[in-house]
């Protein structure tokens, strides 16, 4: 996947699911390294797609995936489009980058990028509201792009971007360090007919399980009594109520 190894810090972060809502439709459209497209490696230099993209209709809350400090909340002519950057230390003298693009609105205002270890922006906690979902920038529709970057401190306290020539400016795979693999589990696997769902969501009750299907398109089978039977409905999907 990376054109050079690559160094990651042993206790980084597990991020959470960005887009908590119930009712997405499970399909990350885009995996980080996928389309070695013209545009990554003669307008960026990249091997492919530098992180995840991840489908939400327009104006879905994005939350951040991990306590931070805001870098960055700024609309520029690149890719991205509106933006959102943040950074979080990891105390041993690692710390990492998260970029959320194609917002429609920020909830944080706008900044102009500053280095990774200012504070003047101020925290951002995980789970805290940062912007809502939309195809701002170089993009083809609604959606959520996320990219991970790893940083490292020198002997004077600078923070210094590492990995840089893996081939993706040292943007990182982020899907492994996502919470209980939760991100993985709102995967679609393609290669199957029909597709096969795998789905783990914090659902508290039949009717939201009801409505999850009724926004993803798989059949939820139910009982004679209005129940769900997930006997019926493990060979089409796995649901995890939480």
């Amino acid at each position: 996947m990376y054109k050079t190894p690559v160094e990651i810090p042993s206790n980084i972060e597990t991020l959470i699911n960005p887009l908590p809502s119930r009712y997405l439709k499970p399909d990350i459209t885009q995996f980080f390294g996928e389309n070695g497209l013209s545009i990554y490696r003669d307008v960026y230099g990249w091997l492919g797609h530098n992180g995840i993209d991840i489908f939400a209709p327009f104006g879905t809350i994005c939350v951040s995936m991990a306590d931070s400090y805001l870098i960055e909340s700024i609309s520029r002519n690149t890719g991205y489009g509106l933006r959102v950057s943040t950074f979080t230390d990891l105390g041993n003298n690692y710390g990492f980058t998260l970029t959320y693009g194609h917002f429609w609105y920020t909830y944080i205002g706008y900044r102009r990028w500053i280095e990774p270890g200012n504070k003047i922006y101020g925290r951002i906690k995980k789970g805290q509201k940062i912007g809502r979902v939309d195809s701002t920038g170089n993009s083809t529709g609604n959606h959520l792009h996320i990219t991970l970057k790893v940083w490292k401190k020198n002997n004077v306290g600078d923070w210094n971007l590492i990995n840089i020539k893996n081939g993706y400016n040292g943007a990182i795979n982020p899907l492994p360090y996502l919470q209980d693999h939760t991100m993985a589990k709102l995967l679609v696997d393609k290669s199957t007919t029909p597709p096969t769902y795998h789905i783990s969501f914090p659902i508290g009750s039949p009717d939201e399980l009801k409505g999850l299907g009724r926004n993803t398109g798989l059949v939820i089978p139910e009982k004679a009594d209005g129940t769900i039977d997930f006997e019926k409905l493990a060979p089409t999907g796995e649901v995890k109520p939480l």
